[in-house]
């Protein structure tokens, strides 16, 4: 049983990269690795490596945001230090008044969130939404049957195949990207390789969905749009359980009066108030959800995004009720693709050819 079971497997993954290949997509992926490449290339940062004292001392820089109160300050002895990102080449220059390192954190927080988590999944999902309705087809799959393989290792073997697809060109995005940022500025931060793999966890997660609507209606299109919408319900769901839980732990709020010992805790008149049913059903949704809003988290914490940029009113919420693990968070994210599976698996054992 194991050897036919790695050999239909390995055929099926074989399959889907030929799929890939005659729909075009693995060339359009790697052309936007190719572009994404050659931006780093032609990144270059102009000024010090790293801002330093007189003294010596590491330089404590202000949020990006105290910027313009700082300059106002200069005559008092505030000093203003920044530098210059030149990108394609010279042609396009972003002012930042952060160091070296600072500068390509801030490119690293770019590719990891806008371009991965954001642009990237959401692309995987649409571009990968036709794999298992095509392969679903009476035409196509009728084939397979009469071989009486089983048909969740059918089922299993091709999204093992589009996930590999994905991973295979998620992971050239990044470590290309990486590559070529560190060759050109000497600056190697680790933590941005882990977009990759986060990356595909979310995909795993939504792309269960997806195959789930492939084995009731074989439609692309429904595939995909009903991808789409269950991350913004996820998105949603993830994001109303960290406001609630920063509520919850801010506690009443405090108004001092002129005598001590009468204040008492009461409610701000524009404080937001939640049912106790919602808030129960938030919270267990979010336990048996996808959390890409989590995921994103991470990366703007590790890459401390939030020196450069603005935090989501998403994470902030997150970093104040201080309610996410990532390991859960992923964990429970697989958790919930591999259930989608069991479910669709189901559904086309059910479904009669």
């Amino acid at each position: 049983m194991a050897p036919r079971f790695f050999s239909v497997l390995s055929w099926l993954i074989r399959d889907t990269f030929k799929q890939s290949r005659a729909s075009g997509l693995g060339k359009v992926a790697a052309v936007l690795t190719a572009v994404a490449t050659l931006v780093c290339l032609s990144a270059e940062v102009h000024g010090e490596r790293k801002f330093q004292s007189e003294d010596g001392q590491a330089v404590e820089l202000l949020p990006a945001g105290d910027i313009e109160a700082a300059k106002t300050k200069q005559d008092r002895g505030v000093r203003i230090i920044s530098n210059r990102l030149t990108l394609l080449f010279g042609r396009m220059e972003v002012p930042l008044a952060r160091d070296a390192d600072d500068a390509v954190r801030f490119l690293h927080y770019v590719f990891a969130s806008g371009v991965c988590e954001s642009l990237g999944l959401f692309l995987a999902l649409i571009w990968t939404a036709g794999f298992i309705p095509t392969f679903l087809q009476p035409s196509n799959i009728t084939v397979l049957l009469t071989k009486r393989t089983p048909r969740w290792l059918l089922l299993v073997g091709k999204y093992v195949g589009v996930l590999l697809f994905v991973a295979v060109h998620a992971g050239a995005f990044v470590l290309c990207t990486w590559t070529a940022l560190g060759i050109k500025t000497q600056v190697w931060n680790p933590t941005y390789l882990a977009a990759a793999p986060l990356l595909l966890v979310q995909f795993a997660a939504f792309f269960g969905f997806s195959v789930l609507l492939a084995t009731v209606f074989r439609s692309p299109t429904a595939s995909a749009l009903g991808a789409l919408l269950c991350w913004a319900v996820c998105a949603g769901i993830n994001g109303a359980h960290h406001s609630i839980s920063a509520r919850a732990s801010a506690g009443p709020a405090v108004v001092a009066t002129s005598e001590p010992e009468r204040s008492e805790p009461t409610q701000p008149p524009n404080r937001l108030t939640y049912h106790p049913a919602l808030v129960s059903v938030v919270r267990a949704c979010y336990w048996v959800l996808p959390k890409p809003i989590d995921t994103g988290y991470y990366v703007f914490r590790e890459l401390h995004a939030g020196d450069f940029v603005t935090p989501p009113v998403a994470y902030d919420a997150l970093a104040k009720s201080g309610s996410t693990d990532l390991r859960l968070s992923l964990a429970t994210s697989l958790a919930s693709a591999l259930f989608l599976l069991v479910v669709a698996a189901q559904q086309f054992r059910a479904t009669d050819y």
